[in-house]
């Protein structure tokens, strides 16, 4: 369940952008690195348009439509995929108002702006907030582009560097007619829990 719930907020994380101030850029893209103690380090790459994010990370895609509140994990060596429900993301996507996740953060009283910082060269805003489970999480905001850059929850970290405009596709983020769905009881990949 850990190594979901990391992957999970990988994806989730850059997505508080979904109010982005930037709305006339066709998309962006950026190299993803993650880290954590269960899963060691990873290194990927985002896609972001829209309301659509898609994130290649080792054996597995994740597609996200933000607008339809659904995604699904897809595992391009076998062809299959497994759905990511909303109630599963939502934890780990705050929706974006005026530049704060506090709104609609899970326990807005416990939501607050710590600092601003500059993360690979970008001013950012630095956050402080709990989520569902209590755990404490730090989230930093381009304030120009007002998408998150970096993610912190407990001792795992997610950072997105070199973002940058990009024309992307719709069809980048369509979950390909060919793949077959994995059912609940099997393994989607090897070293990879649900």
């Amino acid at each position: 369940m850990r190594m979901l719930t990391a992957f999970v907020v990988l994806l989730a994380f850059v997505t508080t952008g979904c109010n982005r101030k930037s709305t006339d850029q066709n998309g962006f893209t950026a190299n993803v690195h993650v880290a954590t103690p269960f899963a060691g380090n990873k290194n990927g790459k985002l896609y972001l348009k829209k309301e659509h994010l898609r994130v290649d990370l080792g054996p597995m895609t994740d597609v996200y439509d933000i607008s339809q509140k659904k995604g699904w994990r897809m595992f391009p060596d076998s062809k299959q995929y497994m759905n990511i429900g909303w109630k599963d993301l939502s934890t780990y996507l705050p929706t974006m108002v005026d530049g704060s996740p506090c709104l609609n953060a899970d326990q807005p009283s416990a939501c607050k702006m710590v600092n601003r910082q500059v993360v690979d060269g970008r001013s950012t805003t630095k956050w402080q907030t709990l989520n569902q489970r209590g755990e404490q999480v730090y989230l930093w905001t381009d304030d120009q582009l007002g998408i998150a850059v970096r993610w912190q929850i407990e001792n795992v970290t997610y950072e997105a560097t070199d973002i940058r405009g990009a024309d992307i596709a719709d069809t980048f983020f369509v979950l390909p007619s060919s793949y077959t769905e994995l059912s609940q009881q099997s393994s989607p990949a090897p070293g990879i829990s649900r």
